[in-house]
């Protein structure tokens, strides 16, 4: 158990137990529950960013655990190398190098290692770079956010001692002690950033522009941040942060490059396709891109549309009802029945009975009886009865009889 208190702010100590929960004697923490939620929100900000982008579903999966579990790898990594180097013999054997339970992950190892396999990707599936990687950056800053909040439960990742009002109470050495809330001011940090983000990203001049913006962002604030802690990896004997300097390195070329592209950046715009031409799927995504205009002109695309088709797809990956989309911008909103969408711009919204649409532009809205369309544009709202239209342009509104 841990005993935290606010004092300044008339939060009397309360005691936190950084265990959630044990599975088959396994201790399950806190501390992993907030950094996989954060990886979370993180892939699912990623996909509202880039799904306007003709980012396809199984792409964006790809890049999530192409990025995340390395980034994880390196976070730890880098924490063995510079502890190691602070402290020779820290880590005995092969065990304790990887037993992360006991705790030593850095921020910066995993920022810099998902980077680099996040180029890799983008290499391999021929994505813009930098329209990427403007994507990528601010669901860092989300995980970020979140993820010091493990810090909290923890009770670890605090400063020097202070008598802000703001400071925080711990348990050091058997005495209450009070500190700097470090934790909290990289994640309000991280959150001012997010904000500034999402007021100019529709408006960058740039690719690039945001992913510049978020090193010198978080650069700058890990700088003075990371100077107040106690618990910092320093270069061996030499009493330099390690995270310290790596971020003031990062504030100073990032905001070059960003001031740089910006001036130059006068008469250009950003990418709209997220996939460069020789893409394999440049052709697929530019006709969702078709489809996605179209929406926005009839006022249907909004975040909760693609959160509800996001939805869809994460349940057919658990085994739900198959989503199976095979001709260009099919849509299945089937409630009930099965849809198989083979003509362009197809749509379904079955919800009792089973529709087979073969011509171009049929919409089956049945909600009982079966429906056969042949016709081009033909359009069946059979409520009871069955309709076979077979001349252009046929409609059949029967609600009780075939005619």
């Amino acid at each position: 158990m841990k005993t935290i208190s606010f004092p300044g702010l008339g939060i009397e100590p309360f005691t936190v137990d950084p265990t959630a929960f044990t599975v088959f004697g396994l201790e399950i923490r806190w501390y992993a529950i907030i950094i996989v939620t954060g990886m979370l929100l993180a892939a699912l900000y990623v996909y509202l960013r880039t799904k306007p982008l003709g980012m396809l579903f199984d792409d964006l999966m790809d890049t999530a655990l192409a990025v995340v579990f390395p980034a994880v790898i390196c976070a730890r990594i880098y924490y063995v190398i510079f502890k190691e180097l602070e402290v020779p013999g820290t880590f005995q054997s092969f065990k304790d190098v990887i037993n992360i339970r006991s705790g030593g992950l850095a921020i910066y190892g995993g920022i810099i290692g998902g980077a680099l396999f996040a180029l890799i990707v983008i290499r391999v599936k021929r994505f813009r770079m930098f329209a990427m990687l403007d994507a990528l950056s601010p669901a860092v800053m989300i995980g970020q956010t979140i993820g010091r909040w493990g810090n909290f439960v923890n009770s670890e990742a605090y400063g020097s001692q202070t008598g802000l009002p703001w400071r925080m109470g711990v348990i050091e050495n058997g005495e209450m002690i009070y500190v700097h809330p470090t934790f909290l001011y990289e994640s309000l940090w991280n959150l001012l950033g997010l904000a500034i983000i999402a007021l100019f990203y529709k408006k960058r001049r740039f690719d690039g522009q945001v992913f510049f913006f978020y090193f010198a962002w978080y650069g700058l604030g890990r700088m003075f941040i990371e100077g107040l802690r106690t618990d910092s990896l320093y270069i061996g004997s030499t009493g330099i942060r390690v995270s310290q300097l790596i971020a003031g390195v990062f504030f100073v070329v990032a905001s070059f490059f960003f001031v740089f592209f910006y001036i130059r950046s006068k008469d250009s715009a950003p990418s709209s396709n997220i996939y460069r031409p020789d893409a394999r799927h440049f052709e697929e995504a530019q006709k969702q891109l078709e489809h996605i205009a179209a929406e926005r002109a009839q006022g249907h695309y909004t975040a909760g549309y693609r959160v509800s088709v996001l939805r869809k797809r994460i349940k057919s990956l658990f085994g739900g009802k198959e989503h199976s989309e095979t001709g260009p911008d099919a849509t299945d909103m089937n409630g009930g029945g099965d849809a198989d969408e083979t003509g362009p711009d197809a749509t379904d919204m079955n919800r009792g009975g089973d529709a087979d649409e073969t011509g171009p532009d049929a919409t089956d809205m049945n909600r009982g009886g079966d429906a056969d369309e042949t016709g081009p544009d033909a359009t069946d709202m059979n409520r009871g009865g069955d309709a076979d239209e077979t001349g252009p342009d046929a409609t059949n509104t029967d609600k009780t009889v075939s005619p």
